[in-house]
């Protein structure tokens, strides 16, 4: 067996001159690497457009008032105008602490996009009740839906005071 393998071996001689389905199949691949240069030239360029695009929406955004919030404030003047004129005291408001990640500046006369912080691999979407408090530091707990990992999708609760604290509740 050893014998004939080597009586192939030895009868091999490499063609180092390409024949014509080389040069086609050479010219193929460098076709299809080119398009896809160009598919991805253009997907930056669009990314690029995009971005720039985005900087004066979200200064715009940043300078308009909140609406939810303008009208919270509103109905909590009149509810305190309406006590006022009944004659009932006006509770105190409680405080509520907002935990809001930490941004950059965006600079339009940079080249390079300023980095943005991310707070961490979930989203906060609703406030919760002040009974639910957090089992490692006893702040109150925030309704967050995960984005990463086995759970993506799921909602649980989260400690507002995250990063510093990461407790959670399912």
């Amino acid at each position: 067996m050893l014998a004939w393998r080597q009586g192939h071996e030895s009868k091999f001689r490499y063609n180092a001159t390409p024949d014509p389905s080389d040069l086609q199949a050479e010219q193929s691949t460098r076709a299809t690497f080119a398009t896809k240069q160009i598919e991805l030239q253009r997907k930056i360029q669009s990314g690029l457009a995009a971005l720039q695009a985005a900087i004066p929406r979200c200064l715009s955004a940043k300078n308009a008032p909140d609406q939810a919030l303008s009208h919270a404030l509103q109905a909590r003047a009149i509810a305190q105008h309406d006590c006022a004129a009944l004659g009932i005291s006006v509770p105190a408001p409680a405080a509520i602490s907002i935990d809001v990640p930490k941004r950059t500046q965006i600079q339009p006369s940079r080249a390079q996009p300023a980095p943005v912080t991310s707070r961490s691999s979930v989203s906060t979407t609703t406030r919760s009740s002040a009974t639910n408090a957090c089992p490692s530091c006893g702040a109150s707990m925030v309704r967050r839906t995960a984005r990463k990992g086995k759970h993506a999708g799921r909602q649980f609760w989260g400690c507002s005071k995250f990063p510093a604290c990461k407790g959670t509740r399912s």
